[in-house]
């Protein structure tokens, strides 16, 4: 028997949906009720027909150029400065958030290289974060 994920939420005590997901076969079953439905009641759904069931589709861009690792550490400050308003992280490098894509800058820890690696939902945005980033280290580093 294929293991099976169940999902119930409760209403004021009443169950008011219940989706069965039947693995490997994907086989969905919904239902939306007031009361505890019966398996008469649930109408297979083909997982291709939900259009809740989508996942978000995301780009990564990857680059990299060479950077001294002492160079690399003005270029994170660089960047810090640079991006006040955007969620920071520097716990290793430095990752930049924005509300729909990020942009990781750190140095290679093997190589005297800085890799900056960006995740937007398409290509093009990815990009234009990784320039915009890119940019605020070649000024940082008098390369511009």
């Amino acid at each position: 028997m294929a293991p099976a994920i169940r999902a119930f939420s409760f209403q004021g005590g009443n169950v008011s949906r219940l989706e069965r997901i039947s693995l490997p076969q994907l086989t969905l079953h919904s239902t939306n009720t007031r009361r505890a439905p019966s398996t008469a009641s649930v109408r297979p759904i083909p997982i291709r027909e939900r259009t809740d069931l989508t996942l978000p589709r995301y780009e990564i861009v990857k680059t990299k150029f060479e950077c001294r690792r002492e160079d690399a550490e003005r270029a994170v400050e660089a960047l810090k400065k640079e991006f006040t308003t955007e969620r920071v992280d520097t716990q290793d490098g430095i990752r930049i958030d924005w509300d729909n894509a990020w942009v990781h800058a750190r140095p290679s820890n093997t190589e005297p290289i800085m890799r900056i690696i960006a995740e937007a939902p398409d290509k093009a945005t990815a990009e234009q974060r990784i320039s915009r980033v890119r940019d605020v280290v070649d000024r940082a580093l008098g390369r511009a």
